[in-house]
């Protein structure tokens, strides 16, 4: 996606701050940093999340929700701009 809108002129698309590479644009004067993101200051946000169907996931990649949640899984999660997992 990021390719194709630096190829069209004027083109505007969504991203996050995890894959971006160039400086994001504050809204109303409000940067989009993680600490505005987590008490609600910058208005556009998304919740990303894990899916998988119960009986069909193998438990050995079950692992990797349960990393994601925690306290090292947290700080990679915000090295990459990311606010952690509730």
């Amino acid at each position: 996606m990021h390719e194709a809108l630096l190829m069209a002129p004027f083109a505007l698309g969504l991203t996050d701050l995890g894959t971006v590479t160039i400086e994001p644009v504050p809204i109303d004067g409000i940067a989009p940093t993680p600490g505005n993101l987590a008490n609600g200051r910058y208005p556009f946000t998304m919740t990303l999340g894990f899916v998988w169907r119960e009986h069909v996931l193998p438990d050995s990649a079950r692992t990797f929700p349960e990393f994601a949640r925690s306290n090292e899984g947290a700080r990679i999660l915000r090295s990459h701009g990311y606010l952690p997992l509730r």
